[in-house]
């Protein structure tokens, strides 16, 4: 018994002793290699007691923790969504989170997703992020590899819980206040910036707008010229801020640090700004109101956003409800196709 609680005491550092952290010295790696092994060679005597304490039948069931490679066993289950294993050991051995052992077990499971195909890939894609999801410390480690990953596949069709997720972890990924938050690859970051700007825009027109939500022409424009989209921001009236509408506050919450309040008094008003290269475009609410189209090679559109909230100023609301060109910088055009050309068409000549 005294050599049972000699034993549970080295198992204990075995487990949070982390020989794989930078910096750790050769003599620390090889004192803690040391240790599994003899923890590893003394089991047979420790268990010889009879002791049916929680911990010594865990450590019995599950000896493979003190080989070389004590990994391999959960992977599976792990990627299947099933961890009752795992926290049956964690709890019985006292395993914290930031072990070493965990964030192995974590790693390499998403590791081996993100050596799959791209078809099993995107299959077990929800179990990995479900995995990151209970254990947030490497949720930063592992989200990296996955998103290099998908961004590499040769079709990256969207995919809503890894844009979320992203999201989530990093903020938007093109407001340069959370450029270094993002550890990813150029290429997977400008990927979840599309997707983001999609769906931005899509729940715009679908909870905002009294477009036909099933065939709107203006979604569907405005998101084929989402590649060339810079940045999006919008500008809300008050109607926007309902705390009872759960679509409203899942908008809302993706599009953080985008959002203006409308400061004048039309409750039900609301303000898309699409900036391209040359044009800074604004869309309201209302297809019956022209989209107005800003000319940044003739100076900065005189909006006003410092401080949360957005000063029309050239937009005043009364004036482009009724189409009314209020500025040099500001050019309005109607969603109405003429004879021989669609507004479509127009939109894009305008844009070059």
């Amino acid at each position: 018994r005294p050599f049972q609680k000699f034993y549970r005491g080295l198992l204990s550092s075995y487990f949070s002793y982390d020989p794989y952290l930078p910096g750790i010295s050769l003599i620390g790696r090889g004192n803690w290699e040391m240790l599994r092994k003899f923890l590893a060679s003394h089991l047979a005597s420790v268990l010889t007691g009879g002791a049916n304490t929680p911990w010594l039948q865990v450590l019995k069931t599950h000896p493979h923790l003190l080989a070389d490679n004590p990994c391999a066993t959960y992977e599976k289950a792990l990627l299947q969504g099933d961890w009752s294993v795992l926290h049956d050991v964690r709890e019985h051995l006292e395993i914290s989170a930031d072990s070493w052992l965990i964030r192995q077990l974590i790693m390499v499971s998403i590791k081996s997703v993100t050596d799959m195909i791209d078809e099993t890939f995107k299959d077990n894609l929800d179990n990995a992020l479900l995995l990151l999801n209970e254990y947030p410390l490497y949720a930063e480690m592992g989200l990296k590899l996955i998103l290099d990953r998908y961004a590499k596949c040769e079709v990256c069709d969207e995919h809503e819980s890894l844009r979320d997720f992203a999201i989530g972890q990093w903020g938007n990924p093109w407001l340069p206040e959370n450029a270094h938050q993002w550890k990813c690859s150029p290429e997977a970051r400008n990927l979840m910036a599309l997707w983001l700007k999609r769906h931005l825009l899509g729940e715009f027109f679908a909870c905002l707008c009294n477009d036909d939500h099933t065939q709107s022409r203006r979604l569907k424009f405005w998101k084929a010229q989402c590649h060339s989209l810079n940045g999006l921001y919008f500008a809300l009236g008050k109607d926007a801020f309902a705390t009872s509408d759960k679509a409203l506050y899942k908008f809302r919450h993706l599009a953080k640090g985008l959002i203006a309040k409308l400061a004048e008094g039309k409750q039900d008003v609301h303000a898309c700004i699409l900036q391209f290269t040359h044009y800074h475009v604004v869309e309201f609410n209302r297809d019956t109101s022209p989209a107005y189209f800003y000319d940044t090679r003739l100076g900065t559109p005189p909006f006003y956003l410092s401080k949360g909230w957005i000063e029309i100023g050239a937009l005043n609301v009364a004036k482009v409800t009724q189409g009314i060109e209020v500025t040099s910088y500001s050019k309005p055009l109607q969603h109405e196709d003429a004879e021989q050309q669609t507004w479509e068409e127009r939109f894009v000549q305008e844009l070059g």
